[in-house]
């Protein structure tokens, strides 16, 4: 079992992905008792670390001349945007005393910002003088900033968390 632990302004939301534990069975030199570190992923740094990769790639492409450096800069921004909108989505859905409408409102919310999402791409692709690939470039590095904290960056954690269960009655 693979346990990742999310902190997001200061609360542990915790999760678990038994279905990656589970997609290692059967794979040539992999045993399901092999150790896994367990890591506290930060969203701050995701976003913090996510800027440092963006203002790299401008740097590395305006200096190789191979990329458009404005239009790495608007899709990390994009993504960025897109990023701590769905963060503040998430913490709606999981806050709680909201009662019985928060999923529906949430729901309501995830739509429109997938659609305000995919209209401001359009836009920025149909209005500004963008490069897709130098654009694509800059938002990818949101996706290489998770992968880098929850694999190297993030913080180990000494011991598993144990979860919180219900009494028994």
């Amino acid at each position: 079992m693979v346990d990742v632990r999310v902190l997001a302004g200061g609360v542990d939301h915790g999760g678990s992905c038994h279905a990656l534990a589970a997609c290692f069975e059967g794979v040539r030199g992999c045993r399901r008792t092999a150790a896994v570190t367990l890591r506290t992923v930060s969203l701050n740094r995701i976003s913090n670390l996510t800027l440092a990769l963006v203002a790299g790639a401008m740097a590395v492409g305006a200096i190789s001349g191979t990329m458009h450096a404005p239009s790495i800069a608007a899709g990390g921004a994009v993504m960025l945007v897109n990023f701590h909108l769905l963060r503040m989505l998430v913490s709606l859905l999981i806050r709680p005393g909201l009662g019985p409408w928060a999923p529906v409102w949430t729901l309501g919310l995830l739509t429109l910002k997938l659609t305000i999402a995919i209209v401001v791409v359009a836009g920025v692709l149909y209005r500004f003088p963008v490069a897709p690939l130098s654009f694509a470039a800059g938002s990818s590095m949101l996706v290489v900033a998770a992968v880098f904290e929850a694999v190297i960056v993030g913080e180990p954690l000494k011991r598993p968390v144990e979860r919180d269960r219900p009494p028994h009655a």
